[in-house]
C-alpha cells in the first residue's frame, strides 16, 4: 500500500511544499468468517449434548422442474428439545442510536424468515459481536407477524473469548 504524506515549509517568505511517499504492508483478515467460524465452534462446545448442524445445505427457496434452487445455509441449526433454533452470524455494528431496530438491515430479517420457514424454526437468533452503548446478550425480541416465531438480536462479547460459551447458552435458553 502506498502513502503519501506532504508537509510545507517557509524559506525566505516562499511556501514550499515537500512530497514524501513510503509503502507499507497490510495484513486483512475475512473478520465475518473468522466469527462465523469461531462461534460454530463454540456453540458446538457450549451446547452439547444438543446437537448444532453448522452451513446446514437440506433446504433450498425454491424449485422447478429440473430441481432446487437459490441453497439456505444459516451459519447453525441448533437441535433443542422445543425444536430447531436458527441462528445466523452478522459481522456487522449495531446502532445503539437506533434503540427501535439497531439499525438491523432488512434483508437480514428477510433472510431469516426464509431460514424459518425452510426448518420450521420458531426460534431465529441474529448474532453481532458485542459494542459499547450495546447491552451483551439478547438485546431485542421481535415477534413475527401472524406466526408463532420469534427473532432475537444478541451480541456476544468475542474480546472475552472466555466468556462466549456460557453467553450462548443464555441466548438460546440453555440455562
Amino acid at each position: 500500500e502506498a502513502r503519501a504524506s506532504c508537509s510545507e515549509s517557509r524559506s525566505n517568505g516562499r511556501r514550499a511544499w515537500t512530497m514524501r511517499t513510503w509503502t507499507s504492508a497490510s495484513l486483512l483478515f475475512p473478520m465475518p468468517e473468522l466469527f462465523e467460524k469461531f462461534i460454530g465452534r463454540c456453540l458446538r462446545q457450549a451446547l452439547a449434548p444438543w446437537a448444532v448442524e453448522l452451513q446446514s445445505r437440506c433446504h433450498s427457496a425454491l424449485q422447478d422442474d429440473e430441481g432446487r434452487l437459490f441453497e439456505l445455509r444459516p451459519d447453525a441449526v441448533i437441535d433443542a428439545p422445543s425444536g430447531p433454533i436458527v441462528l445466523d452470524t452478522k459481522w456487522k455494528r449495531l446502532a445503539p442510536d437506533d434503540r427501535k431496530k439497531l439499525d438491523v438491515s432488512q434483508g437480514d430479517v428477510y433472510q431469516m424468515l426464509a431460514y424459518a420457514q425452510a426448518y420450521q424454526a420458531k426460534r431465529l437468533v441474529l448474532l453481532y459481536p458485542w459494542l459499547h452503548g450495546v447491552g451483551k446478550g439478547v438485546n431485542k425480541r421481535w415477534r413475527v407477524v401472524d406466526a408463532e416465531r420469534q427473532l432475537d438480536i444478541a451480541t456476544v462479547d468475542v474480546g472475552e473469548p472466555g466468556s462466549v460459551g456460557c453467553a450462548l447458552r443464555k441466548i438460546v435458553g440453555m440455562g
